[in-house]
C-alpha cells in the first residue's frame, strides 16, 4: 500500500469517527449501527494493512478488558 493510501486510512478512520460522534448525538440506533460498522471496517482495513489479524485485535482487547 502507497504512502498516500496509509494516509488517506488515516483520514477514513478520523472522518467516520466524526460521524459515530453525530450519530450518537442523535441517538438514532439505526445511525448509530451504521456508523459503528464503517468504524470497525476502518479498523480492520487498518489491522490488515499492517498485518495484524482480527483474532489479534480481540485477544489484546480481551487483555485489556481485563
Amino acid at each position: 500500500m502507497s504512502e498516500q493510501s496509509v494516509d488517506q486510512l488515516t483520514a477514513y478512520i478520523i472522518e467516520e469517527a466524526y460521524e459515530l460522534v453525530t450519530a450518537v448525538s442523535t441517538k438514532n440506533s439505526l445511525f448509530i449501527k451504521d456508523e459503528l460498522a464503517d468504524v470497525l471496517y476502518q479498523v480492520l482495513l487498518q489491522a490488515h494493512h499492517q498485518g495484524i489479524s482480527l483474532g489479534e485485535v480481540i485477544g489484546h482487547l480481551e487483555k485489556k478488558l481485563k
